[in-house]
C-alpha cells in the first residue's frame, strides 16, 4: 500500500470476533514461507497483544 494513499479506519468490532483468527501464526511451517518478514511482525504483534494499526505501521 502506498503510504500517501488515504485509508479508512473502522472502530473496533469486538461484537463479531474479527481478530480471533490467528491460529495460522502458530503454524510457521505452513504460512511463514510466503512472507517471513510479514509473518514474524504479525506474530510479534499478536504475542504482545498490541493489535493496533500503529503497531503494523511500525513493523
Amino acid at each position: 500500500m502506498n503510504k500517501a494513499q488515504p485509508r479508512k479506519l473502522f472502530p473496533d468490532e469486538n461484537h463479531n470476533g474479527d481478530g480471533r483468527h490467528v491460529a495460522y501464526l502458530e503454524d510457521s511451517g505452513q504460512c511463514r514461507g510466503y512472507d517471513p518478514a510479514l509473518f514474524d511482525i504479525l506474530k510479534q504483534i499478536v504475542d504482545r497483544d498490541e493489535r493496533k494499526v500503529s503497531a503494523v505501521e511500525r513493523g
